[in-house]
Order: C-alpha cells, then structure tokens, then sequence
C-alpha cells in the first residue's frame, strides 16, 4: 500500500508545502503529517530568536521553538526540529509528553525553520524519521 503525506514546513511569517513524499514499504506511516493545524495535539505555542539556548556561547543567532501537547489525557511522542543555518536539522525526540506539558529545540546558528512529528504514545501505526533521513529528506 501506498501512503501520500503531505508535509507542511513552518517557517516564522510563512508557511510553504512541499512535495508528496511516498512510502510503498509497508502499511505503517513512516512519517506523520508534519503541521500545525487544530487537528493535531502538539501546537506551536511560542518561537523566538536571541534566546538563551542550552550550549550555546551567546544568544547572538539563536532560535527556539516550543510546543504544547494540547489534548486532554492523550500522551504524545514528539519528534521536533530546528534547522541550523547549514540546513541540518537539530532534532530532539521527547517521550510521553502529558497533556499542557511543554517541549523545546534550540539551535546556536538558526535559520527560524521547524518541523514536528507526532503520535500518539503507544502507537505502532507512525514510524519517526531517524536524524539522518531529516537530515537527508528535508534539506532546504
């Protein structure tokens, strides 16, 4: 079986979508729609650039994003990601996210740049990309 997933890369003042990517492997989603949207749990509920970001020596290029699980008693597995000013991605993967529990990616040398997958904790059905495949399938 064939899967489409659209995947909708949010940038601060834009958004933009990209190609159809196929997945003919299997029968799971290897990767959820990426997307900010009322249907989806885990919102952006803040970025902001020149902020005090964990390892980095100064906050001059700086970029966080954060996000909210915002369904009630529903835990989330959350794979979020920012991207550097290379164009990798710096990706954290946070584990059983409770409900109005918030989770943050930083990056010392940003480009504003964000994804975010999502499931819910438990699932089977929804694979997350590896670092490398973000690296390698959403290099802008």
């Amino acid at each position: 079986m064939t899967h489409s997933l659209r995947i909708i890369f949010l940038l601060p003042f834009m958004l933009f979508m990209s190609q159809t990517l196929l997945s003919q492997e299997s029968d799971k989603l290897l990767w959820p729609i990426s997307q900010d949207s009322e249907k989806y749990c885990a919102q952006k509920t803040s970025s902001g650039w020149f902020v005090d970001v964990e390892g980095c020596e100064s906050n001059r290029d700086t970029y966080q994003a954060v996000w909210t699980n915002e369904c009630k008693r529903k835990k989330l597995d959350l794979l979020c990601c920012v991207q550097n000013a290379d164009s990798t991605w710096n990706c954290e993967y946070f584990e059983r996210v409770k409900s109005r529990k918030t989770v943050s990616v930083g990056s010392c040398n940003a480009t504003g740049k964000i994804l975010k997958f999502e499931r819910f904790h438990g699932s089977k059905d929804i694979i997350f990309p590896t670092n490398e495949e973000v690296n390698l399938h959403y290099r802008l």
